[in-house]
């Protein structure tokens, strides 16, 4: 686990991808296309500025077919520190598993910037099961996990717990 202050002009829930957060202006018709509508005010959304203070986390899960790196990193509000975004990612380019670990991290950050409590995302993903699963390596407080979804529902509760933090 480190501290890093992250620049996600890049991506919502990942390092690529579109982003509804380009910094400057907060007007959403100042935002390319693909991203206008994402900001709070028209949409409830809350805007983040590019920097902002994150901690990320590599751990692995030791499963049956080997070991899966799994990169976790979560993003807080600057103003109140609240946990307000999750970045997952996968170490094995172009595999299913990798784009839809990018995907959850993506829902799972635009529900709690949407406003959802992360007891709420930690709780729609606490228990699922599917592979990879199994004893857990490099990650404070989790030993083991039943799945992707599961390791960082783990994770999250882990961070709020730790910061007494709940989602804006």
């Amino acid at each position: 686990m480190s501290e890093i202050g992250l620049d996600r002009d890049a991506g919502v829930g990942c390092a690529t991808g579109p982003s509804p957060n380009f910094g400057g202006e907060s007007k959403c018709s100042a935002r390319p296309p693909a991203c206008r509508g994402l900001c709070e005010g028209e949409c409830g959304v809350l805007d983040l500025p590019a920097r902002r203070p994150s901690v990320a986390f590599a751990p692995r899960i030791n499963g049956p077919d080997g070991k899966h790196r799994v990169h976790v990193t979560v993003g807080r509000a600057v103003e109140d520190g609240s946990i307000c975004e999750v970045w997952i990612d996968m170490h094995r380019e172009g595999t299913a598993l990798r784009s839809f670990s990018i995907a959850l991290g993506r829902l799972a950050s635009l529900a709690m910037r949407r406003g959802a409590p992360v007891e709420l995302v930690v709780q729609a993903l606490a228990g699922i099961e599917g592979a990879p699963a199994g004893d857990v390596e490099d990650a404070e407080g989790v030993t083991k996990a039943s799945s992707v979804p599961d390791l960082v529902a783990q994770i999250l509760d882990v961070e709020s717990r730790a910061r007494g933090s709940a989602s804006t």
